[in-house]
């Protein structure tokens, strides 16, 4: 719902640390990330109008494994290292409209691109020259369109049920595929890296449902449903075989007296969990992850706030010597407010 009073914008900034260990059934490894989690700017021009655009990310890839096999007829092992990294990045418009009390209208346009790479090593025995590396790189670029819609159904002066959905479509994708080995055995010598376009790049299409529930004018109580068909995506050589990603999360959300803008408000405590059936299915295991969020925000001036929150998460398993990862995240932002348009009077 369109809550935001007219001349008042809001800036808000998140930071993240990110902690991540990954383990099989030998081996542990840890890795640290600490980044710009998003920027936007909130601002309404009209009654029941409001406009945003900012920053985000949209995914992120990070990784090193290590897989120690034995060669079949002999007592020869030989390892094998895959790693990665990079990710999407998006800038965003968002247009959210109120009609009546009770209807909602959103819809947001945003652009998306950045680049992936993966690399591929293969040890063979203990010398350092029997190495053989793939570098492959993807460059993405593409638009996405969502639209949403909420509707608010009153439960008497203090309570209100609140249900919404949204769709999101990505469209105009491209994409350019660049792959370069390099092998150790032959003298150090790499071969010319082949780029090729990716003619038939199709990012998945996403949807979302939700209910929300609000008791008291003090309780928030949400439940999320979200997906995508990534069955239906068509990646870097057409011939990826995923399935369909599935997340359901619950949260709730406390703060002992309504928000009102402009006025003292105490602090919100939130919390939450989610489930998530992801995309990937690796030797017949599909991976999933547990996550499971707390924190508060604390009011400042006017409509402001700054918030910390935690996130834990574990994903995969150890089972058929997969990875299982977990990672702790803290999270700081801060929501600014300001008036537009303020006129000072001198005496």
């Amino acid at each position: 719902n369109n809550a935001l009073p007219q001349k008042v914008s809001l800036t808000d900034i998140g930071l993240f640390y990110k902690q991540t260990s990954g383990s099989d059934t030998e081996t542990t490894q840890k890795n640290q990330d600490f980044n710009l989690n998003y920027f936007s700017l909130i601002f309404s021009p009209k009654p029941n109008y409001t406009l945003s655009f900012g920053l985000r990310p949209y995914s992120s890839i990070g990784y090193e494994v290590d897989i120690l096999s034995g060669i079949e007829g002999s007592n020869e092992r030989y390892q094998s290292r895959y790693s990665g990294q990079g990710g999407l990045n998006m800038v965003f418009w968002s247009n959210a409209i109120q009609l009546g009390e009770r209807l909602s209208l959103g819809a947001t346009m945003s652009f998306m691109w950045g680049q992936i790479t993966t690399q591929e090593q293969l040890f063979l025995g203990t010398s350092s020259s029997n190495i053989v590396t793939s570098d492959y790189t993807y460059n993405v670029a593409s638009l996405k369109a969502d639209l949403g819609i909420q509707y608010a159904i009153p439960l008497g002066e203090k309570n209100e049920l609140r249900l919404g959905a949204v769709v999101e479509q990505p469209f105009g994708s491209r994409g350019v595929y660049s792959e370069l080995i390099f092998s150790a055995r032959q003298g150090g010598l790499a071969l010319d890296p082949e780029f090729e376009e990716i003619p038939s790049l199709r990012l998945p299409l996403g949807w979302g449902a939700g209910i929300g529930l609000k008791l008291d004018n003090t309780w928030n109580i949400g439940l999320d449903i979200s997906g995508q068909n990534w069955s239906d995506a068509i990646l870097w050589d057409g011939t990826d075989e995923l399935s369909n990603s599935l997340r359901v999360s619950a949260g709730v959300e406390y703060q002992r007296q309504p928000k009102v803008f402009g006025k003292k408000r105490p602090p919100v405590l939130r919390a939450g969990l989610s489930y998530t059936d992801s995309y990937l299915e690796i030797r017949q295991i599909p991976i999933e992850e547990y996550g499971f969020t707390a924190g508060i925000g604390i009011p400042t001036r006017g409509a402001g706030s700054i918030n910390l929150s935690y996130e834990f998460q574990l994903r995969g398993t150890t089972e058929k010597g997969l990875i299982e990862e977990q990672s702790h995240e803290i999270s700081l932002s801060a929501t600014l407010a300001d008036l537009w348009f303020r006129k000072r009077k001198i005496d």
